[in-house]
C-alpha cells in the first residue's frame, strides 16, 4: 500500500493506493485490473459554514518534494482534490468502511493511469508506467509520468523541464498534437450542446438531475446540510460536475463525515429534467421534477410530562407520569412554482388540532413571514393520540378534567409546530410527489356496528368493510430523485394505549412514524435525520384498533351490542387487542400502518401534477341552513351533549350507571343537568332524539363551553384534494362527504378525475360527525354529535360550496371569525412551588443496575429527581430525560437510545406531596437489535430552588454488560 498526501490549497487529502492483490516484490504487475483509491478527508471544522462558504480546512505537509508539488498547480487532476470532496463512482462495485475515529475511507475502484495516458508517450522509457491494464500502479507515478517532471533513474534527480502545456507538446510527434487538437475540439463541441439543453430547459445549475445519490441521505445523519462541491467520474473517464448536499448528524468540529456508496450503480451522463414514469393504467406519465416547491421539517413539541391531564379519555384521574414516546410537529410545505401559490399542512402528535393553537401560531408565523402564512393556507391536524397532555383548547367542556388551561403544553406545542414550519420553510426546494394508494386490512374494527348498520341498504352494499381499509400516501421527491418526505392518511383510533397509561405517548400512529423515520434515516436518533414521514388521521369516528373487539373483562363473555353494557354497566365492557397488552396492541397496529405505507411509498409512480390551490371559510355551525330538498330546509343546532356521551366507548368506558344508545336518559341525571343549565324547548327540538345531558350551547359562563364557528378547508395539489375537517367524522360520513365533493367537480368538469382524503381533527375541534341514520341509535358518536341530526348534511354541503368555489377559483369571504380566549382563559393546575431531595442530592442512584443483563431482559434504575414540568423552561428542542450509552473501543460513549425511543420508558413518580420529593425510574427493554457490549445509563433533569430557581443536575448508573 502506497500513501501519499497532496496539498493543493483547497484540502488534505490523504491518498492510498491498493490493488486488489498486493504485488510481488519487484515487480509492479497484479491479477486484478482495478486500482482502489482511497481518498480519506478529515475535518478540523465544518466544511461550509452557515452562510454556505468554505471553511479552513486543516492542512498537512506532502509527501511530494517541492518541485513536484508546485508542478501539481497545473496538473489535470488537480479537480479531483481541489473539489471540497472529490468522489469517484464508477459503474463498479464501490463501498465505504468508516474507521472507528470517524473519519470516512472512500475505495473507489478505478482503471489503472494507463487507461488515461496509453496513447501518451513518455519522455522516459525508464519511468513509463507500466503499459498493461493490470499494473500496480503507484499514485506516484500518476503525478511522475508522461505530465510532470520525471526523477531520473540513472542519477536520480529531477529534470530540468518545467511543468508547461507548449514544453509537453514539444515532446509530442505531430499526429499525436492533432489527435489531441481535434479531441479539444469535440469536447468543446459537446460542452456547446450541454450547456444549450440545460439553458433550454430552465435550469442552468443542474447538469446531472437524474444522478440519484440516495445513499448520501442514508449514509449520513441529515443534520447540518452542508454543500459540498463534487466531480464524479464516469466509466469512460469523463469528467462532470454534480453539486451534491452532504449532511451529518450533529456535526461539529474535529468530526469527519462517513460516505457510504451503494455497489453497482452507475450515472447517466444524458439527463434532462424530466422523466417518464409507468402508472397504474400502465401508461407514461411524465414526472416535471421541478413542478413544485417542496420543504419538509419536524420540532419536537413534547408537553409536561407530570401531573397533567392526558387529553382524550375525559378521565381526570389520568394525569402524565413520564414519556414512552416524544411529540412531534411534522410540516410539509407546497408551492406550485408557476402560481406562487403554497400550503402548509403540519401533522401533530396530539390528540387534535384547536382553534387557540392554529391562531397562536399565526401569530408567531406572522412576525416571521408577514402574510405567507395564513388561515386559509395553513392546516393543523391531530393524530388523536389519547396520551398527550391536555390544556390546549379553549373551550369550556375539554378543560374541566384538565382543570381548567395548561400554559405549559400549549407553549409546547405552539413552539413545535412553530418550528417545524421554519424548518420546512428553510428546506424548501424544486421537487415532485408522487402518489400511491392501497388496503389496510386487520388494524381496525367499527366499535359502533350497531349505528353503521342503521345506514341504507343500498349504501352499505358499495362497501366491503364496515371501515375504510384504503391508505392514501404521498412521496416527496427532490430534483436529485431523493426522497426527502412521505405522508399517509389513514382512519383509525390512537387509542391502542388505554385510560390506564400515564406516559405520553404519540400511540400507534406515532410508533409508525418512528419506524418509518428509522427506516429512512438508519443512523439517526428518533426525531433526527432530514427524512420526515407523518402517519396522518382520516375519518376515525367510530374505527377503533382494538381488532379482538368488546368482551367482558369480568366473564370474557361478549357485551350487549346495542348498549356495550355487561350486567348492565358499561365500566367492564372493554375491547382489546390485538396483542397480549396494550404496548404491544400498540406495537402490532403501528407496525401494520408502517409496513403498508413502506409497501406503498416504495412502489409509488402515480405523479402529482396540476396546479396548487386552497379555499377556506369560518363559518358559524349553530345555525347553518340546510337544504335537504327543493322545498324544505332546515338549520343546525346550537351545540349539546347526549347522555350517551358520558358512557364513553369500549375503547374508553365513562363513569356512573350511563350506556351507549340512550334516547330517553333518566330522571336524576336530568336534575343534575338541570342544575347546571337547564335546555330550552327549542334546544330539545332541535337536537331529538338526542337526551340533552349538558346543554354546551347555551352555557356561556366563564367563557363558551363548545365552538360555535368552524374552520373549515380544502387544498388542492395537483389532482389530490385534502379535505381539512374540524371534528371525528364517521367512516360513513367521510364517504358521503368525499363523494359529495368529487360529484361537484365533475358537474363542472366532466373530464376531472381528483383523488380526495380525509384530514381529520384539523385547525377546529368540534366533535364528533355521524350520518342522520347513525344519530339516530345515539351511540357515543352520535351524541357527541354536538350541532344536531343535520350536522353531517350541513359539513357535506359546506364542503361542496368550497369545492366549486375552488374549482372556478372563486374567492370566498368569511362572515365570522373565531375570538382568541387566552387572555381569559381559567388555570387551576397548580405550578412547580419547589423541589426537595433532603439528605440526597438530585442526580443520585436509588436503585441501580445489575452488573450483567442476558439480551432480551429490561434493564432498570431510579434516581433521586425533579418534577419534569421544571424542564420545560429550560429544555431546548430533541432534549431527553436520559441517555442509554454504548462504551466505544476508544473508551468513549454513544448515544443509542433516549426518552423518545421505543425501547426506552421514563417514569416520573411523587414519592411525597407534603416534602415535594419524587424519583424517576428509566427502563430499557434489550431486544434482538442489541448488540453486546458494555453499558450505562444517564439521567438529565432540573429541578426548582426556592433560592436559586430552575437549576440543572444529572446522574448515572454504574456500567453494565449486556450479552
Amino acid at each position: 500500500m502506497v500513501k501519499e498526501e497532496m496539498e493543493d490549497g483547497c484540502h488534505s487529502i490523504e491518498i492510498v493506493s491498493d490493488a486488489k492483490h498486493h504485488c510481488k516484490s519487484g515487480d509492479e504487475t497484479c491479477s486484478e485490473s482495478e486500482t482502489n483509491i482511497v481518498y480519506e478527508v478529515s475535518e478540523s471544522s465544518s466544511l461550509l459554514n452557515e452562510a454556505g462558504n468554505e471553511d479552513t480546512v486543516s492542512r498537512s505537509s506532502t509527501s511530494f518534494d517541492n518541485n513536484v508539488e508546485s508542478d501539481y498547480e497545473d496538473h489535470p487532476l488537480r479537480a479531483l482534490s481541489c473539489a471540497s470532496i472529490a468522489a469517484v463512482e464508477s459503474i463498479y462495485e464501490s463501498e465505504v468502511t468508516a474507521s472507528e475515529n470517524g473519519n470516512a475511507e472512500v475505495y473507489i475502484p478505478v482503471p489503472s493511469p494507463d487507461v488515461i495516458f496509453k496513447n501518451i508517450p513518455s519522455r522516459s522509457k525508464r519511468n513509463r508506467v507500466n503499459n498493461t491494464n493490470t499494473g500496480c500502479i503507484p499514485l506516484s507515478a500518476i503525478f511522475r509520468s508522461e505530465f510532470g517532471p520525471h526523477e531520473s533513474a540513472h542519477h536520480g534527480e529531477m529534470e530540468d523541464s518545467s511543468f508547461g502545456y507548449k514544453n509537453w507538446l514539444m515532446h509530442l510527434g505531430r499526429r499525436r498534437r492533432c489527435e489531441i487538437l481535434i479531441l479539444i475540439g469535440f469536447l468543446m463541441w459537446l460542452a456547446f450542446f450541454i450547456v444549450l439543453a440545460i439553458v433550454l430547459n430552465g435550469n442552468s445549475s443542474k447538469t446531472n438531475e437524474d444522478v440519484d445519490p440516495e445513499w448520501l441521505d442514508k449514509a449520513l445523519n441529515n443534520g447540518n446540510g452542508q454543500n459540498l462541491s463534487a466531480i464524479f467520474l464516469a466509466k469512460d473517464m469523463s469528467l462532470f460536475p454534480m453539486n451534491t448536499t452532504l449532511s451529518s448528524n450533529n456535526t461539529t468540529a474535529n468530526q469527519s463525515f462517513t460516505l457510504i456508496m451503494p455497489s453497482s450503480r452507475a450515472f447517466n451522463s444524458d439527463v434532462t429534467n424530466k422523466d417518464k414514469e409507468t402508472g397504474e393504467d400502465g401508461k407514461k406519465s411524465e414526472i416535471v421534477k421541478s413542478e413544485y416547491l417542496i420543504g419538509v421539517g419536524r420540532a419536537d413539541m413534547t408537553g409536561p410530562a407530570a401531573d397533567v391531564n392526558l387529553m382524550g379519555y375525559a378521565k381526570s384521574t389520568q394525569r402524565a407520569g413520564g414519556i414512552h414516546l416524544r411529540q412531534y410537529a411534522r410540516a410539509f410545505i407546497v408551492e406550485d412554482r408557476k402560481t406562487k401559490v403554497r400550503t402548509a399542512f403540519i401533522n401533530i402528535d396530539a390528540c387534535m388540532a384547536s382553534t387557540l393553537v392554529k391562531l397562536e401560531v399565526l401569530k408567531a408565523l406572522k412576525s416571521l413571514y408577514g402574510n405567507l402564512y395564513t388561515a386559509e393556507n395553513l392546516c393543523i391536524s391531530g393524530t388523536h393520540t389519547h396520551s398527550a397532555p391536555a390544556g390546549f383548547l379553549q373551550d369550556v367542556l375539554f378543560q374541566v378534567t384538565s382543570w381548567g388551561y395548561v400554559d405549559e403544553t400549549l407553549v409546547a406545542m405552539v413552539n413545535g409546530i412553530v418550528k417545524s414550519i421554519q424548518r420546512a420553510h428553510n428546506s424548501t426546494q424544486p421537487g415532485y410527489i408522487l402518489m400511491n394508494m392501497g388496503e389496510l386490512v386487520g388494524s381496525s374494527i367499527n366499535r359502533s356496528p350497531m349505528a353503521y348498520l342503521n345506514n341504507p341498504e343500498e349504501e352499505k352494499a358499495k362497501y366491503k368493510h364496515d371501515v375504510d381499509t384504503e391508505m392514501t400516501l404521498l412521496k416527496f421527491m427532490n430534483e436529485k430523485d431523493q426522497a426527502i418526505g412521505m405522508i399517509n392518511w389513514f382512519p383509525v383510533h390512537c387509542t391502542s394505549m388505554n385510560n390506564t397509561n400515564t406516559l405520553i405517548s404519540g400511540d400507534n400512529k406515532g410508533y409508525a412514524e418512528q419506524l418509518f423515520e428509522k427506516y429512512m434515516n438508519p443512523e439517526a436518533l428518533p426525531g433526527r435525520g432530514n427524512f420526515v414521514a407523518a402517519f396522518a388521521q382520516s375519518n376515525e369516528g367510530d374505527v377503533s384498533p382494538n381488532t379482538k373487539g368488546p368482551h367482558c373483562v369480568d366473564t370474557g363473555k361478549a357485551c350487549d351490542n346495542i348498549h356495550s353494557t355487561c350486567n348492565g354497566q358499561v365500566q367492564n365492557c372493554i375491547a382489546s387487542g390485538p396483542g397480549k397488552d396494550m404496548f404491544e396492541s400498540t406495537k402490532i397496529i403501528g407496525n401494520n400502518q408502517f409496513k403498508k405505507a413502506k409497501e406503498l411509498f416504495e412502489n409509488a409512480k402515480d405523479v402529482v401534477t396540476g396546479p396548487v390551490k386552497f379555499i377556506h371559510q369560518y363559518v358559524d355551525m349553530t345555525k347553518y341552513e340546510v337544504v335537504l330538498n327543493s322545498t324544505t330546509k332546515v338549520r343546525t343546532c346550537k351545540p349539546a351533549m347526549g347522555f350517551s356521551f358520558a358512557a364513553g366507548t369500549t375503547d374508553g368506558p365513562g363513569g356512573f350507571d350511563f350506556k351507549q344508545g340512550d334516547t330517553a336518559g333518566n330522571k336524576f341525571w336530568h336534575t343534575v343537568r338541570n342544575f347546571l343549565h337547564s335546555p330550552s324547548p327549542e334546544q330539545i327540538r332541535c337536537h331529538a332524539p338526542k337526551p340533552i345531558l349538558l346543554d354546551t350551547g347555551e352555557m356561556k359562563s366563564p367563557y363558551d363551553w363548545q365552538p360555535e364557528i368552524v374552520d373549515t378547508q380544502i387544498f388542492q395539489i395537483g389532482q389530490l384534494l385534502i379535505l381539512a375537517l374540524p371534528g371525528e367524522f364517521s367512516t360513513m360520513t367521510g364517504r358521503r362527504l368525499q363523494n359529495g365533493v368529487i360529484e361537484t367537480l365533475k358537474e363542472i368538469d366532466p373530464k376531472s378525475k381528483y383523488t380526495a382524503v380525509i384530514a381529520g381533527l384539523a385547525n377546529t375541534y368540534s366533535d364528533y360527525i355521524t350520518t342522520f341514520e347513525e344519530y339516530q341509535v345515539q351511540r357515543y358518536e352520535g351524541a357527541s354529535t354536538i350541532y344536531g341530526p343535520y350536522t353531517a348534511r350541513a359539513y357535506i354541503q359546506q364542503y361542496q360550496k368550497l369545492a366549486k368555489s375552488l374549482a372556478k377559483n372563486a374567492p370566498i369571504k368569511s362572515n365570522c371569525h373565531p375570538t382568541n380566549l387566552k387572555s381569559k382563559l381559567l388555570q387551576f393546575q397548580t405550578p412547580v412551588i419547589v423541589d426537595m431531595s433532603y439528605l440526597s442530592s438530585f442526580g443520585d442512584v436509588i436503585e441501580n443496575t445489575k452488573d450483567n443483563y442476558t439480551i432480551g431482559e429490561e434493564v432498570s434504575v431510579s434516581f433521586v429527581a425533579g418534577n419534569p414540568r421544571s424542564s420545560l423552561v429550560a429544555r431546548q428542542d430533541n432534549n431527553t430525560f436520559l441517555l442509554v450509552q454504548k462504551r466505544q473501543h476508544n473508551g468513549s460513549w454513544k448515544t443509542i437510545h433516549t426518552d423518545a425511543d421505543w425501547e426506552t420508558k421514563f417514569i416520573w413518580k411523587r414519592t411525597s406531596t407534603m416534602y415535594a420529593t419524587s424519583e424517576v425510574t428509566i427502563l430499557w427493554a434489550t431486544d434482538e437489535t442489541t448488540s453486546p457490549g458494555i453499558y450505562r445509563i444517564c439521567h438529565h433533569g432540573f429541578y426548582k430552588s426556592l433560592l436559586y430557581g430552575i437549576q440543572e443536575y444529572s446522574g448515572q448508573s454504574r456500567t453494565f454488560i449486556v450479552s
